[in-house]
C-alpha cells in the first residue's frame, strides 16, 4: 500500500472496521476485535492524527484486556472524534479526484 492510499482507506474503511469491532466486542470475539483495534491505533500513529492517537490506545488496550464495558466506552469515544478527520479526507480526495 502506498502512502497515498491512506486517506481513500481512512475515509471509506475506518467506520467499518469500527463497526465491525464493535460487533466484535458485543460477541466476545476479542481476538477479532484486538487485531481491528491494533489497525485503528496503528492507523492514527502513522498518520498521525494526534487527536485520535490517545484514545485509538486506550480502546487497544481495553479491547486487548477483554474489557467490554470500557472497551464499547472507548470506542464510542473515538467514533465521534473519527468524524471530522473522515470529512476532511473526503474532502482531500473529493479535491484530488
Amino acid at each position: 500500500m502506498q502512502i497515498q492510499d491512506y486517506p481513500d482507506l481512512l475515509a471509506v474503511q475506518f467506520l467499518e472496521l469500527l463497526t465491525k469491532m464493535k460487533r466484535d466486542i458485543e460477541q466476545g470475539d476479542y481476538q477479532s476485535a484486538r487485531a481491528l483495534a491494533h489497525i485503528v491505533k496503528g492507523s492514527m500513529a502513522n498518520i498521525i492524527f494526534p487527536i485520535l492517537q490517545k484514545s485509538t490506545h486506550a480502546l487497544y488496550e481495553t479491547v486487548r484486556n477483554q474489557n467490554e464495558i470500557e472497551s464499547r466506552h472507548e470506542l464510542a469515544r473515538v467514533t465521534p472524534l473519527f468524524q471530522p478527520v473522515q470529512e476532511a479526507l473526503l474532502t482531500f480526495l473529493a479535491r484530488s479526484a
